[in-house]
């Protein structure tokens, strides 16, 4: 039974959310590394003495490591960093969970196909195209042969800033200010709002393996149109363009939409695309709230 959980990360988008649902039912404590908060607990998780010693005091049911470093040209640019805050810190949670014997839920990533096939499924071989995601299927592996390690794949939703802002709320706030932006149409995911894994969670951490979480197929540009339409925002501000024009510095997959069946099947559990944008668009935080 789980009863005391760890978040490592907590003081980024997706580790704060966690936080925020799961401490009121839960005793929890959350890690952080550069944004000191209040009630968290200030850990440099590549040190592996210093993590194998925060398990062994608190001694949790179940770890769930939200820990990345997401910049996907910063990583490109400073491999040191990219394996440090990716790699490093997932190896010393690795050895530390085991030394421990706690449940782990690791959080990867979509990005690590090569783009080149719609809807990858769980046995599909991952060929990342960048250090980011090289980085996140590396750590990966090091989870693999736990027996207690879930994986999930997928790509979230959500209001949160913390670093850097989120899709949602950079698209809201161009639109509400009248600015043009430019949206990908050839670059594909299946995305889902972050509230709905927090709905799930309770009903995941018995899993054991790699899953994949997702709604339905759709494009940088379907997904930002429908934000826009759902919160009746101007959408002649959206024009579309292709990512071989955009000149990033890191290769990006084109299509790196998931597969959630083998979650369908072992749980029941699905998500629709146009439900993920009703439930983000109905969460719009009173910063974005229209005067």
């Amino acid at each position: 039974m789980v009863q005391r959980i760890l978040i490592a990360g907590a003081s980024g988008g997706l580790g704060n959310t966690l936080y925020q649902a799961l401490h009121k039912r839960y005793e929890v404590l959350g890690t952080c590394f550069q944004h000191s908060m209040p009630h968290f607990q200030t850990l440099d998780l590549r040190d592996f003495e210093a993590t194998n010693k925060l398990l062994a005091d608190f001694q949790p049911d179940l770890l769930i490591n939200t820990v990345a470093w997401t910049d996907v040209d910063g990583c490109e640019r400073d491999l040191r960093q990219a394996f440090g805050l990716n790699l490093e810190t997932a190896l010393s949670i690795r050895l530390a969970v085991a030394a421990q014997n706690c449940k782990l839920i690791h959080i990867s990533t979509n990005d690590l196909f090569s783009g080149l096939q719609s809807l990858s499924n769980e046995e599909d071989r991952p060929e990342p195209v960048n250090v980011y995601a090289r980085t996140k299927y590396m750590a990966e592996q090091l989870f693999a042969d736990l027996p207690n390690a879930l994986i999930l794949r997928f790509t979230f939703l959500s209001w949160w800033t913390s670093g850097k802002t989120s899709f949602s709320r950079w698209l809201v706030q161009s639109l509400q200010q009248g600015q043009t932006i430019k949206l990908f149409k050839d670059q594909y995911n299946a995305p889902l709002y972050v509230g709905t894994l927090v709905e799930w969670l309770e009903q995941l951490w018995h899993l054991q393996g790699v899953y994949h979480l997702g709604s339905e197929r759709r494009s940088r540009l379907d997904t930002g149109l429908a934000l826009a339409q759902a919160l009746n925002l101007n959408t002649d501000l959206i024009e579309a363009v292709s990512v071989h024009d955009s000149h990033l510095y890191a290769p990006r997959p084109l299509d790196v939409s998931l597969s959630s069946e083998k979650l369908k099947q072992a749980t029941g559990l699905s998500a629709h695309f146009d439900t993920e944008i009703a439930k983000l668009a109905a969460a719009l935080p009173a910063d974005l709230q229209p005067n």
